[in-house]
């Protein structure tokens, strides 16, 4: 068993996860990238506008996401540097999110 916070916070919904600032024996997978996007309560995709130009009407899909100004969550892997477990994420907030553990 390895130690990798000493300060961190538990997940208010999901007790087995924690989250930390300050880690050690951890590596970050620069190489690999998760997104999360939100569930939404439709499935679509785009929505499509009708732009008139002139004597022509121009039909031009947006995607939601764009439209509202949200990105898509990113996300590093983190594994154990000592036995290369996943052990959570990184996210662009330098925050890591841990699972896969044991608080102590």
């Amino acid at each position: 068993m390895t130690v990798l916070c000493r300060d961190c916070q538990q997940h208010e919904s999901y007790h087995h996860q924690f989250r930390a600032m300050f880690v050690f024996s951890c590596l970050v997978q620069t190489t690999e990238t998760l997104t999360y996007q939100e569930k939404r309560e439709k499935k679509r995709r785009g929505s499509k506008q009708t732009v008139e130009n002139g004597d022509t009407a121009t039909t031009i899909t947006v995607q939601r996401d764009q439209v509202e100004g949200r990105a898509a969550d990113t996300y590093h892997p983190v594994n154990c540097s000592v036995c290369q477990t996943k052990v959570g994420v990184y996210d662009m907030d330098e925050v890591y999110h841990f699972f896969n553990v044991l608080a102590t």
